[in-house]
């Protein structure tokens, strides 16, 4: 390793030149977090101008130009947590006196080549080794170069709160699957790239606080960009991309050994039993005496891709056979606090091809959408909404969940051989998200929470057009929807809702025209399900919605009229959000139309 550093003792017309060269071979960098190595390259130069202007206590910006080879980076959670104290100690202090002030703009740019960021998505966050390729299982993100980019601006004297900027792009990004050799798909998966992007881009903001205040939100803005972005959708890669939700933002952002969670789990069932027995006195007191440590958190994630490819594999390890949904665009938004999640997302309409006996290499590679000739499916648009309320801190439980799913019309026209790979394909999905073979047998802590579901689809139309079969077979289905509740009441624990208006299935002959089978009919049921120890269950559910949603009375209308007692509505403001949280919307019954319109 060579480090040259130029002071400049004369000034020119530019101000006094200051500069540093430093090209570190071989380089590591450990963290406190795990007391391992957060990222090592096989080389890393900074070339640093830190120079100062000639006028006195000028604006300085100093400028580091980094340069890496063969970066690999291993990222927990805590490490976000790591940086964001970093940069907040980077500019916290006593304010130093107006007449010695200089404000400072520091520019961060990083040029890597070969690089690989390897995210940790083991069931629960479970973690011994996070550098041990033998025991982990990694979503990496790999590329051949990446541009960083980050903006600090120091330019206040007293600074109460400062905004950090920052940008990535990459030519072309690929996501690879790695998994330890007990897994099943280390021997069954041959390709290891499940996904690919070109000219990604992530872009946002972090803007922090000096102090904690009840008015103080520390905000993280991040926007990522694709264009013609290829997911090979199996089972259990959507099950590891939803685990990078959960171990970095969701309900497991602290990594723990096996030893740590199953001495966690033991003590929280041998203490479940007391804590279900504290009085609601006892947990008012609790929340009374809450004092916020630091500021509330506002996550703002959008994903938008321009191009994009869906493959559902008809196989469970290969995509030699899939279902290959085309569409222009994708918009997903997220907003994460520490009171609710909201998501929307968007895609516009979507034309699926069914291809069989393909070359598994070639799938990633992706002409665009409008480049199709045929289609066998089409999809006219989806639209999600999700929304997840949150409780009490510091676990934040959450205690009521809300998913829409607004389909537009499908229709397929094909032959018999694609409506059976699509069906396999959705097969498939389910049972590799399952992925039984690899989860970790562990009981997790059963959350009483309400969760809310519903699907309203327009149309579905299914036409099996097939050269070997003499008939044509049209199935449409008309005003389709569905609705699952799990709130208890007197009568169940849940209630699933199914209504097919309109059901007309037509058999016709090719060659006479003449109309052989015709059916129509429509279909509407409701299954209610009352789970064992009812009255249990119940309990434990009003329970959590009553600890939970008492200082917030988002969702009072699922709480029995008797729980909503002087001792629920005391609760009331024990604690003040930073930010308005939008209420639940009550259904439309005869015991709420008052609360709806007061």
């Amino acid at each position: 390793s060579v480090i040259n550093v130029k002071t400049g003792l004369i000034a020119s017309n530019s101000g006094y030149d200051n500069r540093m060269n430093m090209t570190l071979q071989n380089l590591e960098v450990r963290s406190s977090v795990n007391h391992d190595i957060m990222m090592r390259c096989k080389e890393h130069v900074i070339t640093a101008d830190i120079g100062y202007p000639l006028k006195w206590n000028g604006h300085t910006i100093w400028t580091f130009l980094n340069e890496s080879k063969n970066v690999d980076t291993f990222f927990l959670r805590e490490h976000i947590t790591l940086l964001s104290d970093m940069f907040t100690d980077f500019a916290s202090g006593p304010a130093t006196p107006y007449e010695l002030f200089r404000p400072f703009t520091y520019v961060l740019d990083w040029k890597v080549s070969k690089y690989a960021i390897y995210m940790n998505v083991n069931d629960a966050n479970i973690i011994n080794n996070p550098l041990d390729f033998n025991d982990n299982i990694y979503l990496s993100f790999q590329g051949d170069t990446l541009d960083i980019n980050v903006h600090i601006p120091l330019e206040a004297v007293l600074r109460k709160v400062n905004t950090i900027s920052y940008t990535l792009s990459t030519p072309q990004l690929s996501m690879m699957l790695d998994t330890p050799p007990w897994h099943t798909l280390n021997n069954f998966l041959e390709h290891k790239e499940v996904g690919r992007s070109k000219d990604f881009k992530i872009e946002g903001s972090y803007t922090y606080h000096s102090e904690v205040g009840l008015d103080l939100v520390d905000t993280i803005i991040i926007g990522c960009k694709g264009k013609y972005m290829v997911l090979e959708c199996y089972g259990f890669v959507v099950k590891y991309i939803i685990s990078i939700k959960e171990n970095y933002f969701g309900d497991f952002t602290t990594f723990k050994t096996l030893e740590e969670y199953t001495q966690l789990f033991n003590e929280s069932n041998e203490n479940d039993d007391s804590q279900q027995a504290s009085t609601i006195d006892q947990e008012a007191e609790r929340k009374k005496a809450f004092k916020r440590i630091e500021n509330e958190k506002d996550v703002h994630f959008s994903f938008d891709v321009e191009e994009g490819r869906l493959v559902l594999p008809s196989n469970i390890y290969d995509c030699s056979s899939n279902m290959s949904l085309f569409f222009s665009t994708l918009n997903m938004d997220l907003r994460f606090t520490n009171y609710y999640m909201d998501f929307e997302a968007d895609i516009t309409p979507a034309k699926g091809i069914y291809v069989d006996k393909c070359d598994p290499e070639s799938v990633l590679d992706f002409r665009g959408y409008e480049s199709l000739e045929r289609h066998d499916l089409f999809i006219d648009g989806l639209a999600i909404h999700g929304h997840r309320m949150f409780g009490l801190p510091p676990e934040e439980l959450k205690y009521f969940c809300k998913w829409d799913l607004a389909p537009g019309e499908v229709d397929f026209t094909g032959r018999a051989e694609a409506l059976e790979g699509l069906i396999s394909s959705v097969i498939k999905l389910g049972f590799g998200y399952k992925n039984l073979e690899n989860n970790l047998l562990i009981d997790e802590p059963e959350i009483h929470d309400v969760t809310s579901v519903s699907l309203v689809l327009p149309k579905v139309n299914i036409k099996l057009d097939d050269p070997q079969i003499d008939s044509t077979v049209v199935l449409e289905l008309s005003k389709i929807s569905f609705f699952f509740i799990d709130v208890s009441n007197p009568r169940y624990t849940e209630r699933a809702s199914a209504v097919v208006e309109n059901i007309l299935l037509n058999v016709q002959s090719k060659r006479t025209g003449k109309i052989e089978f015709e059916l129509q009919t429509s279909v509407k049921f409701t299954n209610f399900c009352q789970k064992n120890d009812f009255a249990v269950e119940r309990a434990k559910q009003d329970d959590h919605v009553l600890q939970h949603d008492g200082p917030f009375h988002r969702v009072p209308f699922f709480l029995r009229e008797e729980l909503r007692n002087a001792e629920y509505n005391g609760l009331y403001g024990a604690i003040v959000p930073s930010f308005s949280i939008p209420d639940g919307s009550p259904p439309i019954t005869s015991d709420t139309i008052d609360m709806i319109f007061d």
